[in-house]
């Protein structure tokens, strides 16, 4: 969950008009306006089996009038899904390819991407994604004692690849696992005392 301000502001005093007697400008210098807002998501997964997630962001959709103009940015909403498919499991070796999909809606419009990647040992993965109507992407990357690190270069394949090449895209994550930890409790026999698992054991708290 993720809540937002943003502090945006116009400078009349800037702008370069060809129409100086336009209604729509106000003759005040300078306009500003706040705009707070709330980003939500959540996710199933069964470790290498699946995933589920579901995710919005400005769903308040709350907007602020700057400059006799209502401005403010369109909710979102996200649906992703993967599925894990074992190719090979031995020797403290793995391989799996993973199938995913993400659909994306500002509910006027749908854009969504099938994406398929492979991943070693969970250590090196790469893929590629196909966005409709729009791109074609590559992506690698290698995972590091929780550090997740990759690229990705798109491939435009709309009617803009005649004035764009492409866009890359770096990104670095890092992911810290949570350990059960285990303390010493009493039984209710006449052992001595032992140590186990007392998370997920109310009677132990």
């Amino acid at each position: 969950m993720a809540f937002s301000l943003s502090d945006k502001s116009i400078d009349f005093s800037q702008l370069i008009v060809e129409q100086p007697g336009d209604p729509l400008l106000k003759t005040r210098q300078k306009d500003s306006g706040i705009i707070p807002d709330i980003d939500f998501g959540v996710q199933y997964q069964e470790m290498k089996k699946i995933y589920v997630g579901l995710s919005g962001t400005n769903l308040l959709e709350s907007s602020a009038d700057i400059g006799n103009v209502r401005s403010g940015p369109k909710r979102n909403l996200y649906l992703t899904a993967g599925y894990y498919i074992n190719l090979m499991e031995r020797h403290k070796r793995s391989l799996y390819i993973i199938p995913s999909l993400l659909v994306k809606s500002n509910l006027s419009n749908v854009q969504f991407d099938l994406s398929a990647r492979v991943e070693y040992n969970d250590l090196l993965w790469a893929g590629v994604s196909y966005r409709y109507q729009d791109a074609v992407a590559v992506l690698a990357g290698v995972n590091i004692k929780g550090f997740h690190i990759g690229a990705s270069y798109d491939f435009t394949t709309s009617y803009l690849k005649e004035v764009s090449n492409g866009s890359i895209e770096l990104f670095l994550g890092y992911c810290y696992t949570l350990k059960p930890q285990e303390k010493q409790g009493k039984t209710y026999n006449t052992s001595p005392k032992v140590k186990y698992n007392s998370l997920y054991n109310t009677r132990y708290l």
